[in-house]
């Protein structure tokens, strides 16, 4: 009897998302600020479309958009430039969750680091986790699962 595999992390799902990038016709490198985006956009539309989490790590709403404290310490030594694609993996994830990614980069690939920090900063989920809390300030409060489907079931035409 085949076991199931346990549900992936944040972690799991920015390496495949640096993997994915990496390959095919037109490479195309990701920083850390990119990845971030990424990974937002790949539990939100989860949530949307799965009715439950990808992965359990909690989205902060940092100054430059949604962010995972864990990708950020795992990819943090790469600063503003390209995450070496040798840090791509498939990590712990099932064949029906690397297809779900690769989606979501076929959606959001040809957007900059900065075009999608733009973008989430337009989204409620961001907005609502941020408050009043001015632009430019730090803060680590985070987006919640609930804002993140219920946003995203919207844009899919749920409700």
């Amino acid at each position: 009897m085949a076991t199931a595999k346990a549900s992936p992390s944040a972690i799991d799902v920015a390496r495949y998302l640096v993997r994915v990038a990496s390959v095919g016709e037109d490479p195309q490198p990701l920083t850390p600020l990119h990845i971030q985006k990424l990974v937002y956009y790949v539990q939100g539309w989860f949530l949307a479309y799965r009715g439950e989490p990808m992965f359990s790590e909690k989205i902060e709403a940092w100054t430059y958009g949604p962010a995972v404290r864990q990708v950020y310490q795992t990819f943090k030594r790469f600063s503003g430039g390209a995450i070496d694609p040798k840090e791509g993996s498939d990590g712990n994830l099932t064949e029906e969750q690397k297809e779900f990614i690769r989606r979501v980069w076929a959606t959001y690939n040809k957007h900059s680091a900065v075009s999608l920090t733009k973008m989430t900063h337009g989204e409620d989920p961001w907005k609502e986790a941020r408050g009043k809390t001015p632009p430019g300030e730090r803060s680590g409060a985070i987006i919640t699962t609930a804002s993140l489907k219920k946003y995203f079931s919207k844009l899919a035409g749920k409700r």
